[in-house]
């Protein structure tokens, strides 16, 4: 008499597609929630790293230097040596430039302060929405 055929109603299609929706949206919101975190350690990493690069440097040429010298902004710094040419420090708009060539970026404050042998270096970097700082005080050597 009456054949039922077989086959889903709309309603029941409809919230297939709602579920099927609402965990699309919750694996795109758990996808882009872990692309900022990689990016925001990627930066603060990338920070941590030049940082200690910087510092590694400056304290190799601190070793070897008699005397240093700063500007009165405190915006360069030169490093006397004995025998050999004096090395320039430049911080020019969020970079420092050793002896002309760029040797950190993302530098937010002027880093250098110094008094009688003694330098400090406070460097503060910024990038995105990372920050990183470190505060460094060298003195120079004694000549004998």
């Amino acid at each position: 008499m009456f054949s039922r055929e077989e086959g889903f109603s709309l309603v029941e299609i409809m919230i297939v597609i709602t579920v099927i929706a609402v965990i699309l949206s919750l694996l795109y919101n758990l996808q882009l929630v872990g692309n900022n975190l990689w990016t925001r350690e990627t930066n603060y990493l990338e920070l941590q790293l030049d940082s200690i690069f910087f510092l590694k440097k400056i304290n190799q040429d601190l070793r070897e230097a008699i005397d240093f010298s700063l500007s009165s902004d405190n915006s360069s710094l030169t490093l006397y040596l004995d025998d050999k040419e004096p090395i320039r420090y430049l911080f020019n708009k969020s970079v420092i430039y050793r002896n002309g060539q760029k040797i950190i970026d993302f530098v937010k404050l002027t880093p250098f302060k110094g008094s009688s042998g003694l330098l400090t270096i406070n460097l503060f970097l910024k990038k995105g929405s990372e920050s990183y700082r470190v505060v460094d005080r060298i003195s120079i050597r004694e000549t004998f």
